[in-house]
């Protein structure tokens, strides 16, 4: 176990998930703040947020 957490400190993995996590968020925030302002749909909150939990597993994958 302490191995994997070895190579994943190595690969920069932790990071790249605390990063992706920060940013995500903040974008939500961002669009659910801006998006009724302009009239969007509640689906478009509803599509960021899934694109960003669809996201999520790629950018571990690729880190």
């Amino acid at each position: 176990m302490g191995k994997l957490f070895e190579e994943l400190k190595r690969r920069k993995v932790i990071r790249v998930v605390v990063v992706y996590a920060v940013v995500a968020w903040l974008l939500i925030q961002v669009a659910d703040t801006v998006l009724p302002t302009f009239g969007a749909p509640i689906w478009v909150n509803q599509t960021l947020i899934f694109l960003f939990i669809i996201g999520f597993p790629i950018a571990i994958t690729l880190a």
